[in-house]
């Protein structure tokens, strides 16, 4: 088995590549500048970008990705640990009855301990982001912008707009979800727990269903609380909610998709079948997009840019997964399913040089995985400072007919090819300085060990 699962780090700069797009698109087409006007746009483009504006709307897939790699590397950290210390296996009862969990002062805690500290680094990456770095979002009724990229934007100094802090971005609800997920595992895995795969596989799967369930009720009980209690200055019942409700990336429904990501970890750990990935991801994909089909058929589909800075209705996060299970079904089956380390009586040799190949063939996305972080913290203050200087070249050219496209799908280009360049030239210095790099260097400062990738 494989130390590492290839497809989480191609499908990991898919979703980058995603975000790299889908904000090049949005700020001259919604939030900087409206070149061209939604009613106006032709109906060849909203075919064209549909995919990308969903996708704009699927932070939670890097939820996914995050606790995938936590259940695959916690699991054979398991193993491990259980083989080097035969007696606290099954049979020594007294193990057993004298620990409150299996994880104890070892070297597998130290693993344990690694995920906790690494998610907990995250949220300082978090504030980063909603502090300085995020775009101008409409939330809570005005447009909120950061210190950075709000002063570029308005082309005038400015202070952080208080309430953006209250904001929960992808980011730190990678981090939130991370430690729910390190302590279900520990609870789960009790006692040798981690050997009852069907039963916790079962919870987990209720834990998924129940979550969905749950967000409706909850965001109509608890949404107006939240926004009522920010206006009128009540910070700590506004944190206290942030954590469970605060959106725009909101715990419900968005663990659902750690919880399933768990699921997909610890099967690939225990070596499961194809049957088992195949029946799990495209089984849940066709109930999940046939429930939003639905949905939609009642309620429509209303992907209006405004309404990202709230909780997405609930038909689009049911979409939203169905299509992003599909998607990892494809990278599942063109590196997993077909990948030489996973063929039976071939040489090492041989396995190591095919799996190379097929790394090689998608470079470009392992380069926008390893940063992916970084990416979406820097994306939009890298597209408004190029806004700068791209904008007024177009003052300088004669009208001709389609110029808005031009300048729409010329601006989307450059900054693809921007950061193309950007993650080729700063892999040969291991992405020194990125948020990456700062986590694993942080966090191997405090557990005093070598530290291993973020997710």
């Amino acid at each position: 088995m494989s130390k590492r699962l290839l497809y989480l780090d191609s499908y990991r700069g898919f979703a980058a590549l995603t975000i790299i797009l889908a904000h090049a698109f949005s700020h001259v087409m919604f939030w900087d500048y409206e070149l061209i006007p939604l009613d106006e746009v032709h109906l060849w483009l909203i075919i064209l970008l549909a995919p990308i504006v969903l996708f704009a709307t699927c932070a939670p897939v890097f939820v996914l990705i995050s606790s995938t790699a936590l259940a695959y590397n916690l699991r054979l950290a398991v193993d491990a640990y259980k083989n080097q210390n035969p007696e606290n296996s099954q049979n020594s009862q007294d193990s057993q009855n004298n620990s409150a969990f299996l994880i104890r002062k070892t070297t597998l805690w130290t693993k344990f301990r690694s995920s906790i500290i690494g998610y907990l680094l995250l949220f300082l990456a978090s504030i980063l982001h909603i502090s300085l770095f995020h775009y101008g979002m409409n939330w809570n009724g005005s447009i909120q912008r950061t210190l950075v990229t709000g002063s570029l934007e308005m082309g005038q100094f400015m202070w952080t707009d208080f309430e953006i802090l209250f904001q929960t971005d992808a980011v730190g609800l990678i981090a939130l979800n991370g430690l729910v997920c390190t302590g279900i595992l520990m609870l789960l895995w009790r006692k040798n727990g981690y050997k009852r795969s069907k039963r916790n596989f079962l919870i987990l799967g209720a834990l998924v269903i129940l979550w969905f369930i749950s967000s409706p009720v909850l965001h109509s009980w608890f949404d107006p609380v939240f926004f009522e209690a920010l206006n009128a200055g009540q910070y700590l019942k506004v944190l206290l909610l942030k954590f469970i409700i605060g959106p725009p990336q909101s715990s419900f429904p968005n663990f659902a998709y750690g919880f399933l990501g768990l699921v997909f970890g610890i099967g690939f750990a225990e070596k499961k079948s194809r049957t088992f990935f195949r029946r799990l991801g495209y089984g849940c994909s066709a109930v999940f997009m046939g429930g939003a089909g639905i949905f939609i058929s009642i309620n429509g589909l209303n992907l209006d840019p405004t309404a990202f800075g709230s909780f997405l209705p609930l038909e689009i996060q049911l979409i939203d997964l169905g299509y992003i299970l599909l998607i990892q079904m494809i990278f599942m089956e063109i590196l997993e399913f077909r990948a030489p380390h996973k063929m039976e009586g071939a040489k090492k040799e041989e396995k190591e040089g095919e799996n190379k190949k097929k790394l090689n063939r998608t470079q470009i996305l392992k380069r926008f995985g390893d940063i992916t972080m970084t990416i979406y913290i820097f994306e939009s203050l890298l597209c408004v400072l190029n806004l700068k200087w791209y904008m007024p070249l177009w003052n300088i050219i004669p009208s001709f007919p389609g110029d808005a496209y031009a300048q729409v799908f010329t601006f989307v280009g450059i900054e693809f090819i921007l950061w193309l360049i950007i993650a080729k030239l700063w892999e040969k210095k291991d992405y020194k300085f990125s948020i990456e790099w700062w986590i694993m260097r942080l966090r191997r400062r405090i557990l005093n060990r070598e530290s291993s990738k973020l997710i």
